[in-house]
């Protein structure tokens, strides 16, 4: 008996899974997979660094569709604008492959891919879940990208609003986020809204003995809480915060290291010298095999 078909949208997706975003969608696709027949539309591989690695032994379970343009540089303002526009463009021409009675499960990024799969499924009339890893435009704010009564705002914030009402359903990962949909979304759909946290890894996450060797453990024979944040140093994680307050703390028993890349990297390790924070180190990005030690080099971590 044929399998149905399930298409699962994500911008980015293997092997890219260094990025929270492409593993989630890996992990998703290969479990549909076991009873559906699955075909994934994704945007450029190597979103952050050149992965040597093309090929998988899943990948006869599953069919990718890569729209292989406008990978720019993500950390750049308007090259970062100009790649979420043509790569949302690109996802939705390649939904145009999907048919009325096939099942489609959309990742929020890029961002401009929720108003045109929800114009695409007025169209094709397919089953449409929305996962939303990002709550644009309302995260604009945030960034201090536009201000909220400029008509600019407005009108995306309209715009998305309407767009979400499309889905069949919609899976948030928190409570927060579901209160802030649930605000402009009609009391008859509201139990399509439904709660999925993003899940811990217990296979490859686990505790490890301290290596004598690492920062972790010269530091806690220092006697020092370490204090971890390891992710994307993007605008909206909004981390200059963090470094004002450690800047007020008069506790010298903790130390606070910073893991990973992105746009503002740079400008928070020039804030921490400028403002002498000894107690603050950065790490570079580290690759998804490197998680489970980065993770164990703390004794808390957000």
């Amino acid at each position: 008996m044929k399998k149905a078909k399930v298409w699962v949208v994500s911008e980015v997706f293997y092997p890219d899974t260094d990025i929270a975003t492409a593993n989630i969608a890996t992990e998703i696709a290969l479990k549909f997979s076991e009873d559906f027949e699955v075909h994934v539309i994704c945007g450029p591989q190597d979103y952050e660094r050149k992965n040597n690695q093309s090929t998988a032994p899943f990948f006869h379970r599953i069919q990718i569709h890569r729209w292989n343009y406008f990978n720019y540089d993500k950390n750049h303002r308007l090259l970062r604008l100009l790649r979420v526009v043509g790569i949302s463009l690109g996802l939705f021409l390649k939904g145009f492959s999907i048919k009325k009675h096939d099942k489609v499960f959309v990742i929020s990024n890029p961002a401009f891919i929720t108003p045109l799969y929800a114009f695409l499924k007025k169209i094709k009339k397919f089953d449409y879940t929305l996962l939303m890893h990002d709550v644009f435009p309302e995260n604009l704010i945030v960034g201090g990208y536009v201000e909220k009564n400029s008509w600019l705002y407005r009108f995306t914030h309209w715009l998305f609003i309407r767009s979400r009402r499309v889905a069949n359903r919609i899976i948030v990962i928190g409570r927060d986020m579901k209160e802030l949909i649930l605000q402009n979304y009609p009391n008859h759909k509201k139990e399509n809204i439904i709660i999925v946290p993003n899940w811990a890894d217990t296979e490859t996450v686990f505790p490890l003995d301290i290596d004598p060797a690492s920062l972790f453990n010269r530091l806690t024979q220092q006697r020092k809480i370490v204090i971890l944040f390891a992710g994307n140093h993007g605008v909206l994680q909004n981390l200059n915060a963090f470094l004002d307050i450690i800047r007020q703390l008069s506790s010298v028993n903790m130390h606070f290291v910073f893991a990973g890349g992105g746009a503002t990297k740079k400008e928070l390790e020039l804030c921490a010298r400028e403002n002498g924070l000894e107690n603050v180190t950065f790490l570079p990005p580290f690759p998804r095999s490197e998680m489970n030690r980065i993770l164990n080099s703390c004794h808390m971590d957000w």
